[in-house]
């Protein structure tokens, strides 16, 4: 029987450890428009998304320039997926 809950409590422990660590996380919606440019220098933005513990991206933007900077210059930590879009300035997603 001691046994049993020798095993028991470390199964218990294991996962009490296990549930502290932090889970990475996948933004599946960033935006990085011309407005956020002229903002946040990209080297900002992945420095935000690496202090968050952000292992991946969904990247778009409007002109589609924002979307290619954060792939060119994705660190090795990061998965950036662009997601080009149609619209190439706020006056094409109204029509």
């Amino acid at each position: 029987m001691r046994g049993l809950a020798l095993v028991a409590a470390v199964v218990l422990a294991a996962g009490v450890a296990r549930a502290a660590e932090p889970l990475p996380l996948f933004d599946a919606h960033l935006h990085y428009n011309d407005q956020a440019l002229l903002r946040y220098q990209p080297a900002q933005v992945l420095a935000l998304l690496r202090e968050h513990a952000i292992s991946g991206i969904l990247a778009t933007s409007r002109p589609n320039d924002g979307t290619r900077i954060l792939l060119e210059q994705q660190p090795a930590d990061l998965w950036v997926v662009p997601f080009l879009r149609p619209y190439r300035v706020r006056a094409d997603m109204s029509t």
